[in-house]
């Protein structure tokens, strides 16, 4: 009669949450694998999303390379730079590494070829292999205190 008093009930139900925990093991492995792939998916969104194409690349490097007193535009003894105007005697290798820094095999590399009528000169990166896409430029060409036609061919790797 008095027994019915003695027996603990919070200790009878304390037993429940050993039954739970593979349940909740696995849904746990459940929600880092979800978050994984929400991860990876966004991450794959992003990529997408910034990338740039190649042609757009060669475009502004172009435009370094033809505008950039620090590159190959003709400077006169003012400083002044003219764009669109290349040196003839400012188009070598050395320039080209002052101009476009490669830290690496693995960084863009790239093929110049700057051409007049009669004469042209071929330049390229330490990393240069072969190129992947190519734009040709129509620029003037200052040599000998003349100006020439001539085209300016650029290969990216």
């Amino acid at each position: 009669m008095k027994l019915k008093y003695l027996r603990n009930k919070k200790a009878q139900g304390g037993f429940e949450l050993g039954y739970k925990w593979p349940f909740y093991i696995i849904v746990g492995f459940f929600l880092a694998g979800l978050l994984f792939f929400l991860w990876w998916q966004i991450s794959q969104y992003i990529s997408m999303a910034v990338a740039a194409p190649g042609e757009l690349y060669l475009i502004a490097y172009t435009q370094r390379f033809i505008n950039s007193p620090n590159c190959f535009a003709y400077q006169d003894e003012t400083g002044r730079a003219y764009p669109g105007i290349l040196d003839w005697d400012k188009f070598t290798n050395e320039s080209l590494r002052r101009c476009f820094f490669t830290r690496d095999e693995w960084d863009v590399g790239f093929q110049l070829t700057l051409q007049n009528l009669d004469e042209k000169k071929v330049i390229e990166t330490e990393n240069y292999y072969q190129f992947r896409e190519k734009r040709v430029e129509y620029v003037l060409i200052r040599k000998d205190e003349q100006l020439f036609k001539g085209n300016l061919s650029i290969g990216l790797q």
